[in-house]
């Protein structure tokens, strides 16, 4: 089904455009939370982002657009104000949250409004995307349009390569090979999202697909690759559920950009009864890149412990995460 692009976008002609919108629905508040670098950042940009769903949040009430099988309850968010959870201005602020830390390449997940607003949006930053959408996905029982992962680069800086690509459902991913136009390097992105929930029997799940990707994927330890993933899943212990999907990975020579640190968090939320905050997005890597810069993740206790996130500073309930990695033809010049 052909949908339409959305008409405050479709009015916007420039970045500018964008930006002014934006500043508009902030108006008087305190906009949101400061983000910080730390390290040198020399290299290629990378950002993951779990945008939320519209259709995993939207307030109970709100008329779908499609036939629902269930009825919204806001994602279980109950501590979150109705109007944070508004998707017609929370979309405006993870567009925010994209354009003030200008990656040169993206991976999302939860991506529910690819063709009708972040492509669009996005393309007048110089940005080329692609999506991939899951099916089934948990959205189209709520009445909305399904959710998934999309690639995003900046079409200055990158080309796609005749190399490696692929899409696919089992998990939902998206991967191109990408040829870094000034320096000639070719590297393969892969966006992707795991099976939800902790337990054991998810984990095994998430292992499997893990593996399955890397069977997708050229050979990490003489191509280079980038994964840019919500993988559901810690690389420590946690509620007695053994790792495995990260270590997976980590198995096949990739690294993390980010130091895994147990006391970390990239998502923190209230869900019913259930609080919980934890590392479960990555950026990885293999031996070619080298991580110079990264953006950290506010403090925990930064944020309104009866709310987390997502919250009025806040468009989603994980932060995203963003690396600098540098490579030899980059680092040589």
């Amino acid at each position: 089904m052909k949908r339409c692009i959305d008409p405050a976008v479709a009015r916007c002609k420039t970045v500018a455009d964008l930006w002014t919108e934006i500043k508009r629905l902030h108006g008087a508040d305190d906009g949101l939370y400061e983000r910080r670098w730390e390290g040198a950042a020399r290299g290629v940009k990378m950002m993951q982002f779990n945008m939320l769903a519209e259709g995993l949040s939207s307030v109970a009430g709100k008329a779908p657009p499609l036939k629902a099988e269930l009825a919204s309850d806001g994602g279980g968010f109950d501590s979150v104000p109705k109007d944070v959870l508004d998707f017609e201005r929370r979309k405006w602020f993870l567009l925010e949250e994209v354009l003030r830390n200008d990656p040169d390449v993206l991976g999302l997940q939860e991506c529910d409004h690819f063709e009708t607003f972040f492509g669009p949006a996005l393309a007048l930053a110089g940005y080329h995307g692609s999506p991939m959408l899951k099916d089934p996905s948990p959205c189209s029982a709520y009445g909305y349009y399904p959710d998934g992962v999309a690639l995003f680069f900046k079409s200055t800086m990158f080309m796609e390569a005749a190399g490696p690509s692929g899409a696919g459902c089992k998990p939902v991913h998206i991967f191109r090979t990408l040829v870094h136009k000034e320096s000639g390097f070719e590297f393969t992105v892969l966006v992707t999202h795991l099976k939800a929930k902790c337990n054991e029997e998810n984990e095994a799940v998430r292992e499997r697909q893990v593996e399955a990707l890397l069977q997708a994927l050229p050979d990490p330890e003489t191509h280079p690759v980038v994964v840019l993933a919500d993988m559901n899943s810690s690389a420590f212990p946690e509620h007695g559920v053994s790792p495995k999907a990260v270590p997976a990975f980590l198995s096949k020579g990739f690294a993390s950009a980010y130091p895994l640190d147990p006391d970390g968090y990239t998502t923190a939320k209230i869900r019913g009864p259930l609080t919980t905050s934890h590392t479960i997005d990555y950026i990885l890597h293999t031996k070619h890149f080298t991580p110079t810069a990264w953006l950290i993740v506010p403090a925990l206790s930064d944020l309104d412990p009866s709310v987390l996130l997502p919250c009025p500073r806040y468009p989603s309930d994980h932060f995203s995460i963003s690396a600098t990695l540098d490579f030899p033809r980059v680092q040589s010049q």
